[in-house]
């Protein structure tokens, strides 16, 4: 259940005092357990809704809109009144907005300190004027390290960010970033390079705060310009939009942590608009949270939203599918929906088809022999097969064998298909929606990020290039719901399918051709055996051919460009995965009466067979599993999630268990390494085997220093102490 917020298998039913929850018990088998009702509040502007799959396909559809938001407008036109004190950081931009914030805070009597960009981690100035701490870092954005060293410093100083001004994502249109020398950090903003100033900045930033054991209550304003396109008149730079990832994935996998973006026009300088913008700003900042995404435009502010629509099969007339039309499949020819796609396509309308893959097939006169050394569960077998298929039925078609990524070899895969059927007539990109290289924040490193924006990202601007000029209907990118929910361990695949959709919409800015982007979810295998247990996984995860079915009426729409698919409400599962973060106060509540509550259920029927606590860990650990789920009699052999436990709670458990045993526990360990009683204890019991001998080496170190003494008179003394 690696994209579980992505997915999201837990059935959420809402009834008029309670709620309950279909928790994943033994395959093939369910129990309900009941949840005391919460009071009734809509922080995000949303209700509670079933989250069972709605039969009617066309009710499936969403597009995102931006909606004026004239209630916070009237609060961020009052001056904020707060006792509350803060320690502000603030990533400070080039154009002068950090710098403006800066200035307004020093008005209000605020800590702050400024970091800006430069070749390595250096403290400029530090000084306390009236109790008011104030100071100046650079740091290279490109050093993971100098983020750890910033907050390093400042925790020695006793001071803990609670407040995060990230400006960095602001740049004039044509601006190059320099540090405090003559070299430049950053190439134009149009090169997808940009990373370093934002996504990687932002990844960068939660490591380091996760390192330094930061637990409080600590807020991240992202704040960008040209990243939204949000009233029809703005250019965008789809590089910006991958620090949208990290803005939603923070918050999943950080409990303490929340993140907003913000999308703004930069005021000319000099004008009264700069102020009134960094007031609203710095209100924002005050003021409790009700959506992650929102924009400024001419003092206005703007919430993202999105809008159910529904699509009938009449639609369908309004098709752009041609009869017998040659149509281009490339991405995912194997993993993926394009044989799929390329299968339907011939039965609807007797396609022609250019398959455009890399090389992930054996070469056809090795076909035979890979069916033959290959079982029928092989995915290139199954591709095989599905090609044949495809021979046998007569159609015409060309399989192209090209590295996506290599232009020259695209520009002759697209050359090769023109003499061939002389036409296009419609393009299919189709990467890959798979989570299965997922990996949470605090673990995935940079070069896994850049295999998720090679295999993605370079491949649709190597497309794009190679179509310019091109008269053709339509291009069709398939993009992900993980862009909409977020999810945990999708950071770096967010972030790929975040710059997919902002691309698409530059494209219908500036293109004759129409793009569309269609964010689903995922879908379950056409194997029989397969595919029932991921129904009792996931009763929202999509068939092949409803992907299809869905893509099909998505390009009967008019001029909308991103259309989302999701089998369950949407909204409901919007609050699912956010809720929990704009509205700290119901937060808190709902935590104080889960920690009052002396109700607890039975224990369900699983796979596994009850095992007691061997050990005090063991039983410790089963004790905070049976708080926080809710299940009376844990046994150490028990999976977290046939449990019920899904990443919101493996969250609260790792915060307990962290708190308890005084250890650093990374949270893959519940919901991936070892999401057993008896996994957890045994980790847990090696951190603690681990600090301990780090103590007795630095107290060595220091006896030998002090002392003067030999390694084997330490050793002595220590035990000696010890008895």
């Amino acid at each position: 259940w690696l994209a579980g917020v992505q997915v999201n298998w837990y059935g959420f039913y809402a009834e008029e005092k309670r709620q309950r929850i279909p928790l994943p018990t033994y395959p093939f088998e369910r129990q309900r357990y009941w949840i005391e009702s919460q009071p009734e509040v809509t922080p995000l502007n949303i209700t509670s809704k079933s989250l069972t799959r709605k039969p009617n396909i066309g009710d499936w559809f969403y597009i995102p809109v931006w909606e004026r938001d004239i209630t916070s407008e009237c609060i961020n036109n009052q001056t904020t009144q707060t006792t509350q004190k803060y320690c502000w950081l603030i990533f400070v931009d080039n154009c002068g907005l950090g710098s403006e914030i800066a200035k307004q805070l020093e008005q209000q009597g605020e800590d702050f300190f400024t970091i800006t960009q430069g070749e390595e981690f250096t403290k400029l100035s530090e000084c306390s004027i009236n109790g008011l701490r104030q100071g100046a870092y650079a740091i290279n954005p490109e050093k993971k390290d100098d983020y750890d060293a910033l907050l390093q410093e400042l925790s020695v100083q006793g001071l803990i960010p609670n407040q995060i001004f990230h400006t960095w994502g602001i740049a004039s249109n044509s601006q190059q970033y320099s540090n405090n020398s003559s070299k430049q950090i950053q190439p134009e903003i149009s090169d997808f390079n940009y990373q370093s100033l934002g996504f990687y900045s932002l990844l960068f930033l939660a490591q380091a705060l996760e390192k330094q054991k930061i637990n409080t209550s600590t807020q991240i304003m992202v704040v960008t310009n040209n990243m939204q396109d949000v009233v029809g008149n703005e250019k965008i730079y789809p590089e910006k939009a991958t620090a949208l990832a990290p803005c939603m994935v923070i918050p999943q996998e950080y409990p303490n942590i929340t993140c907003r973006s913000i999308d703004v026009v930069i005021p000319q300088s000099g004008t009264k608009r700069v102020g009134k913008l960094v007031n609203q700003l710095i209100t924002e900042a005050k003021e409790p949270p009700n959506n992650p995404v929102i924009a400024y435009r001419s003092g206005n502010r703007w919430m993202q939203t999105f809008k159910a629509v529904y699509l009938d099969e009449t639609i369908k007339e309004k098709t752009r599918l041609r009869q017998e039309g040659v149509y281009l499949i490339t991405g995912d020819l194997v993993d993926g929906l394009g044989l799929i796609f390329a299968e339907y396509l011939v039965e609807a309308i007797h396609a022609k088809l250019v398959l455009l893959g890399n090389s992930n097939f054996p070469e056809r006169e090795e076909w035979e022999q890979w069916l033959i050394n290959h079982d029928e569960q092989d995915k290139v077998s199954s591709g095989i097969r599905k090609i044949q298929a495809l021979e046998k039925s007569g159609i015409e078609f060309l399989l192209i064998k090209s590295d996506l990524s290599n232009e020259d070899q695209m520009q002759a895969a697209i050359n090769q298909a023109y003499k061939h059927f002389g036409i296009i007539n419609g393009v299919f990109y189709v990467p890959e929606i798979s989570a299965k290289s997922a990996a949470l924040m605090q673990d995935i490193s940079k070069a896994e990020c850049e295999l998720q924006f090679e295999s993605k990202v370079c491949d649709l601007l190597v497309l794009d290039k190679v179509l310019q000029g091109k008269e053709i209907d339509f291009c069709l990118v398939q993009s992900s719901l993980s862009t909409i929910l977020g999810g945990l361990g999708l950071v770096a695949y967010s972030a790929a399918y975040h710059f997919i959709d902002a691309f698409v919409r530059q494209q219908n800015q500036s293109s004759s051709v129409p793009w569309f982007t269609i964010n689903r979810q995922a879908f379950h295998s056409t194997s029989e055996e397969e595919q029932e247990q991921e129904i009792t996984l996931t009763e929202l995860a999509m068939s092949p051919e409803e992907v299809w079915k869905s893509f099909e009426l998505a390009l009967s729409m008019g001029s909308i460009g991103q259309v989302i698919v999701s089998t369950g409400d949407l909204q409901a599962r919007l609050e699912q995965a956010f809720v929990h973060k704009f509205d700290k106060e119901l937060d808190d509540h709902n935590q104080s009466v889960q920690a009052d509550s002396s109700k607890s259920h039975s224990r369900p029927s699983l796979q596994t067979a009850y095992v007691a606590p061997s050990n005090e860990i063991e039983q410790r650990v089963a004790e905070i599993w049976q708080e926080i789920i809710r299940v009376e009699q844990i046994g150490v052999n028990d999976n977290f999630s046939e449990l019920g436990g899904h990443s919101l709670l493996a969250v609260q458990v790792t915060s307990r268990l962290r708190e308890t045993f005084e250890v650093e526990l990374p949270l893959k360990s519940i919901l991936f390494d070892a999401p057993t009683v008896a996994g957890i204890a045994k980790v847990i019991a090696e951190k603690q085997e681990q600090k301990e001998d780090e103590d007795i080496q630095e107290t060595a170190a220091l006896l030998q220093e002090i002392k003067g003494l030999s390694l084997e008179e330490i050793q002595r003394e220590l035990v000696t102490d010890s008895e």
